[in-house]
């Protein structure tokens, strides 16, 4: 007797062959332009079209084997006609025994901006040779302008294959206005890290540069008017973005340094409280005209105060508690000229303070400023302060 079969539905018995129809399809209409480019980008390496994009590249110094610098490196994070680069430096391919080797990570501040032989690797490489002469010290300082993490991260990449003990990385400055940063005029503005890290390697790519090149036209350096209309207030959504971006090539670039066995060092980067006040400001929504010509008129008062020597009065110490009061209800807590917890300061204003040893209202009001300027020129205080710590704190427990 003939066993019984289970009927298959026909729709059921459909499936396998439309999948085997399509797959083969599907995977050739994927694979094929990625063959095709790099094919292409094949080809254009060796015709010599482009230029690599590694940290370093080889060189000779002194008659002796090194790695310098590449002055190609910072391409994929710049506008044509606007790449930025540090000090020229050279890593010699040997490392003598007694040889320490210190790499310094960052951008402007790092660099010593704007004259690199004030750069405080330059006085740490003095120090440390004068408490231990028996060491060779070599202090390689990487800082470079209008750079930030994204750009960062990479370059440690190739600084890690030239035999490090230590990484000093003293950045944050650039997050907002440094590529790929909410207000930056670099690149475009990606926001999400896989969507950047995806752009930086295409970018680096031979076709990614041919593309460029045929695509960008070409800029020159404009310095900081360039971010004038690049402006991202502290509680902007987009700064989510830029912690959490930071946070996270922060934590990677450790990771590199610490997988190539060197030790690291994290530092929060340094501000003039006194001497530079926030870059760009504006008053709070729905100021009416009434408030404005009031605010006007008390930065006036306090400006002129000030120019008197009139300290005292200038901040709002004596005499003037009506007015304080009537400058914190027309200001914004963005303001670059008005502290809100001490009466006038900020630039100049700023001297007020100093010159009256008045440091807790400075270091308040002008703190408060520096991370709110709508620029982001300078570290958004405690939320980027505070990845330095928890990594800090991460980085002392692996060391017991």
């Amino acid at each position: 007797m003939p066993e019984a079969t289970e009927s298959v539905p026909v729709k059921e018995r459909e499936l396998p062959r439309a999948w085997r129809y399509w797959s083969p399809r599907i995977a050739v209409a994927v694979l094929m332009p990625v063959l095709l480019i790099g094919a292409i980008e094949g080809v254009l390496r060796a015709l010599d079209v482009g230029f690599p994009t590694d940290a370093t590249v080889p060189c000779m110094l002194k008659g002796h084997a090194a790695s310098c610098y590449n002055l190609f490196f910072p391409a994929p994070f710049f506008p044509p006609g606007m790449i930025k680069t540090p000090q020229a430096y050279a890593i010699p391919a040997d490392k003598p025994a007694g040889t320490y080797r210190i790499f310094v990570l960052g951008e402007s501040a790092a660099m010593g901006d704007p004259d690199p032989a004030y750069a405080f690797s330059r006085y740490l490489e003095v120090m440390l040779r004068k408490r231990y002469p028996s060491v060779n010290f070599e202090v390689v300082n990487t800082g470079s302008v209008a750079v930030n993490s994204h750009v960062l991260l990479p370059l440690s990449k190739g600084l890690a294959k030239q035999r490090p003990d230590l990484f000093i990385i003293y950045s944050g400055n650039n997050e907002v206005v440094g590529p790929y940063g909410p207000g930056t005029a670099l690149t475009s503005s990606g926001m999400r890290l896989p969507v950047i890290r995806t752009s930086i390697f295409l970018r680096s790519t031979r076709v990614g540069q041919l593309l460029t090149k045929l695509g960008a036209q070409k800029k020159e350096w404009g310095g900081m008017e360039m971010f004038l209309d690049k402006q991202v207030p502290a509680d902007s959504p987009l700064m989510k973005y830029t912690y959490a971006n930071f946070e996270a090539n922060l934590r990677d670039t450790i990771a590199v340094a610490r997988a190539a066995g060197a030790r690291v060092i994290v530092s929060t980067v340094a501000t003039n409280l006194k001497d530079c006040a926030p870059f760009a400001s504006m008053h709070r929504e729905g100021l009416s005209p009434e408030d404005l010509r009031s605010w006007n008129a008390l930065m006036q008062q306090g400006t002129e105060l000030e120019n008197a020597r009139s300290y005292d009065e200038a901040l709002g110490v004596s005499g003037g508690g009506e007015d304080r009061r009537s400058v914190r209800r027309a200001s914004v807590p963005y303001g670059a000229k008005f502290v809100d917890a001490g009466g006038l300061c900020g630039g100049a204003g700023a001297f007020s303070a100093f010159a009256r040893s008045r440091y807790a209202a400075l270091s308040c009001g002008q703190q408060n400023q520096r991370d709110q300027s709508l620029c982001g020129l300078v570290r958004r205080g405690n939320r980027v302060s505070g990845c330095r710590g928890c990594l800090l704190q991460s980085e002392r427990k692996r060391d017991r």
